[in-house]
């Protein structure tokens, strides 16, 4: 409600039913955030998201991507712009991700919320960083799939924003074309991983996002209730035997967001920070049908579904390996 009508407009007195009309907007936004909720459909494809986390897609093309983004955003005097494939970040600039993390959520959802039309300006409100005074929510689509984002003040008009658009974006068809054959593995098919891997959840916790994989082998055949079923057991495994990890840990001297990006910097306090990563590092669950295994490492959280003819023994060793291919490929920008 805080997005789409501020948060002065719900606390002062009004007629019920203008509040109700001014917030139709935000209906396919709630019908969204309800589809998350309903794990049993294994025809529903919103249920792989992670409570106030943003989804994200490792592109190899994603460093370039970062580029056309950054002449973008210059040419519409703005500071807060993102691409999105499939509704699921690709590049962001960093005041994007500077925002709360669910406000980065919310506005993802509203973008692929009800695409009716191609473009998108719509005045929102940030519930933590500016709940009273008014942005311009700006999608334009670029291709099918992919769109982008951007805040913007009174200005520029939409037709300006949706030119520069077009102008910086003319020529990079076959970039985007190329970043879109990324889903729905959503990490570099160069990337390779185990055979004994069958979904993979990485979670960056300092910044609010995570990226998820029910295809990490290229040559999958299994069924889409099986697909579906490996999401609902990586979540269900985070939530459970993960997420109560991280919140010791920040209990333990690493504090809310904000400090753990001081403390990266602060290099007088570089030695309580290893300290403190070498708490609740790992976690396994061991079942008939499948194994799971996650690995704490500095922000990011890498959680793999394995087969069950994986030894117990070898998770670890795989489960680093696949982490470091990860997130050391400097041009998916994770």
């Amino acid at each position: 409600m805080v997005l789409i009508i501020g948060i002065d407009e719900i606390r002062s007195q009004r007629n019920i039913d203008r509040l109700k009309r001014e917030l139709k907007i935000g209906y396919p936004l709630m019908d969204r955030l309800l589809d998350s909720l309903d794990c049993g459909n294994v025809h529903n494809t919103h249920f792989s998201d992670i409570v106030g986390m943003s989804e994200c897609i490792l592109c190899p093309e994603n460093h370039l991507i970062q580029i056309l983004l950054e002449s973008f955003i210059e040419c519409i005097d703005s500071m807060y712009s993102c691409i999105l494939i499939h509704g699921k970040i690709a590049t962001a600039t960093e005041s994007w991700w500077s925002l709360d993390p669910e406000e980065i959520k919310l506005l993802s959802l509203l973008a692929v919320s009800e695409n009716s039309t191609i473009t998108k300006d719509i005045p929102i409100f940030l519930p933590f960083k500016s709940p009273s005074v008014a942005f311009r929510f700006v999608t334009c689509t670029l291709k099918p799939d992919i769109q982008i984002c951007s805040l913007c003040g009174p200005t520029p008009s939409l037709i300006e924003i949706e030119h520069s658009a077009m102008q910086c974006f003319i020529f990079s068809s076959d970039i985007l074309t190329s970043a879109v054959q990324t889903h729905p593995r959503n990490f570099p098919l160069l990337c390779q991983v185990d055979g004994g891997i069958i979904g993979l959840l990485l979670v960056n916790i300092s910044a609010g996002k995570f990226m998820i994989s029910k295809n990490p082998q290229q040559n999958t055949t299994k069924k889409l209730a099986s697909s579906s079923h490996r999401l609902d057991i990586l979540r269900t495994f985070y939530y459970q035997a993960v997420s109560f990890l991280v919140n010791d840990r920040n209990k333990h001297g690493n504090g809310n967001t904000t400090n753990k990006k001081i403390e990266k910097k602060n290099k007088n306090q570089k030695e309580h920070c290893n300290l403190d990563l070498n708490f609740g590092k790992e976690t396994y669950w061991c079942s008939e049908y499948h194994k799971c295994h996650a690995l704490i490492s500095n922000d990011n959280i890498l959680c793999v579904l394995y087969n069950s003819s994986i030894p117990t023994y070898s998770m670890r060793l795989i489960t680093q390996k696949t982490l470091r291919a990860l997130i050391s490929d400097k041009q998916v920008c994770w």
